[in-house]
């Protein structure tokens, strides 16, 4: 306890330096900071306020079924933190030099488990902390709690369900580290993303809101009550309907109710750190070794693809220089398996969350409900994509690592080589939009001019994530920063994910009332006008390639320049 006590503390102190270090020059880049990040939680306070009072006001759905439906948004949330906990612990705890070096200290091997852990959640947990803080704030505001019920529900049930989440992550990373040496890692892996898959798509399955909805609304008006016989047993034992329930009997008053799930959360919290130090103390350290030994012998294996079209011994482009940045590139994010396992498992997660949408019919919605079915899923594919430009062109420039004085002092034009790195961006980021777009819209059973629309708003996404999240990184380069998640981690990058939602909330501002006013053509002519939808989408196009075009010149420069 001893030695973990000093790394927290060494961790402590060295965030408190920062502060005793700042410098007025730093003071504009941290209002920028401050600004940013208060206008972030700003904006998702009022959304969710007025989604709140829509739902219960405007839509009449009752206090059940909002609780049921905050369940499902509590859900996501926990699934984002447990799969981003996933990626940088493997990146921290098995990967990173401090790590190797603190191996050879006489620190007891869960002490540094424990303390690499709290230092990886409360650093890349941030900004979704804040995301499920403004959420809180913005949903409670509509009722009248009393003042203590604010602190305890943070402290006793906001913090324990995020903490749950990557906790449970942690102690599946190590298992799963564990048993790779034994079983195999391809196979082991199969078998974890074939449960995480099957995992989510039941839930989805049992929670089905257009059933639960048409079960509930047959005791209007009396849907306040609680209909607890409509919820399938196994949701039950999950911690965000824990935390929807507790949030349900303190609006109805039912403070004893409300105490005992949150005693349950609290519980499944303590057993599941008891777990995480049994972990740190018998596991951790064979696991250490045993992904220390497959990264030994993996790095033998990459002679055989030196013979396909990407080797180096085979010119792929007449141009020598780009020819052999481009061939860099590919190879150095094949050989790193945080970037393309964490790419796959994304795609994968997406798959099983748009199955689930296959079985919803928007066709004979309202036309309001069926604008915010259409722009929830623009929504949730930029999102997306957005996450993928943080984890993937974010750290481009990072990974140039302290060798980039090779590159600088070598007869290579640097203005080509940004504009390599973006056009590669660009193309990977577009792909992927198109799928996401023509694929999500699609099953959700939109007419053919929004699945246009959709694709061609995607696009002019990609264009500006590639533009701003390639600049930023530049900007914002750790060049001695070795892994990509960590980078993508940093500071600079949670800053750049929120410019890239506040970009998302003005896409879909533009959008909002031209697709509204199409799907009412829809229902009083049954058809609408293609062009209510198209002159908003170029409205976006144009703006996207301002974004794009303005982050590009100046990530060029800062490029150039080394900063």
């Amino acid at each position: 306890m001893h030695s973990l006590a000093i790394l927290i503390g060494a961790r402590l102190n060295s965030a408190l330096n920062r502060i005793r270090h700042f410098q007025i020059k730093d003071l504009p880049a941290e209002a920028a900071s401050f600004v940013v990040f208060s206008g972030f939680a700003l904006t998702v306070f009022f959304v969710a306020r007025s989604a709140t009072l829509y739902l219960l006001r405007d839509a009449h759905i009752g206090l059940f079924l909002l609780h049921r439906f905050l369940s499902m948004v509590l859900y996501v949330l926990f699934l984002t933190v447990n799969l981003g906990n996933v990626v940088v612990c493997y990146a921290t705890l098995y990967r990173s030099d401090e790590v190797s070096f603190l191996m050879a200290l006489p620190v007891k091997p869960q002490d540094i488990f424990v303390a690499k852990f709290l230092d990886i959640f409360f650093t890349s947990s941030l900004i979704l902390m804040l995301v499920g803080l403004s959420l809180f704030f913005g949903y409670a505001s509509v009722f009248s709690f009393p003042w203590y019920f604010y602190p305890i529900t943070i402290i006793f049930v906001h913090l324990p369900f995020l903490l749950l989440s990557g906790m449970l992550a942690v102690v599946s990373l190590v298992a799963l580290v564990a048993l790779a040496s034994r079983f195999g890692v391809r196979r082991l892996l199969a078998i974890s993303i074939a449960a995480y898959l099957v995992t989510v798509f039941i839930y989805f399955k049992l929670t089905d809101p257009t059933l639960l909805v048409s079960e509930v609304m047959k005791h209007f008006p009396f849907i306040d009550r609680h209909f607890g016989e409509y919820d399938p047993v196994l949701v039950r034992y999950l911690p965000n309907h824990w935390v929807a329930e507790y949030l349900y009997w303190s609006v109805v008053g039912n403070t004893a109710a409300a105490m005992g799930y949150l005693g349950r959360l609290l519980v499944a919290l303590t057993g599941v750190s008891l777990v995480v130090w049994l972990m740190g103390r018998f596991v951790y350290y064979r696991s250490w070794l045993a992904a220390t030994e497959v990264q030994t012998v993996r790095g033998k294996g990459h002679v055989l693809l030196d013979s396909s079209k990407m080797g180096f011994g085979r010119p792929l482009l007449h141009n020598g220089q780009m020819d052999v940045i481009v061939k860099r590139d590919f190879w150095m994010f094949i050989r790193d398996p945080g970037q393309w396992v964490h790419l796959l498992l994304m795609f994968l997660l997406l798959g099983a969350f748009l199955f689930s949408l296959s079985t919803l019919d928007t066709a004979t919605d309202h036309p309001f409900m069926r604008t915010v079915s259409f722009l929830s899923l623009l929504l949730f594919d930029g999102f997306l994509l957005s996450s993928m430009a943080l984890r993937f062109v974010f750290p481009a420039v990072s990974l140039e690592g302290e060798s980039f004085w090779c590159v600088r002092s070598a007869p290579v034009d640097l203005r080509t080589l940004y504009h390599e790195k973006f056009l590669g961006a660009f193309l990977l980021l577009l792909l992927t939009s198109q799928i996401l777009a023509a694929v999500s819209v699609g099953l959700a059973h939109q007419p053919i001019p929004l699945i246009i629309a959709a694709t061609l708003a995607m696009s002019a996404e990609a264009f500006a994530f590639a533009g701003l999240h390639l600049s930023t990184g530049a900007r914002f380069a750790l060049f001695r920063e070795k892994s990509p998640v960590r980078v993508a981690s940093s500071h600079g990058a949670t800053l750049t994910f929120l410019m890239s939602m506040a970009y998302l909330a003005i896409v879909t501002i533009v959008l909002a009332g031209p697709v509204q006013r199409y799907f009412e053509e829809c229902t009083s002519t049954s058809t609408g006008s293609a062009y209510l939808v198209l002159l908003p989408v170029g409205i976006v196009v144009v703006l996207s390639l301002v974004i794009g075009v303005i982050a590009n010149h100046y990530g060029t420069r800062d490029f150039v320049r080394g900063i």
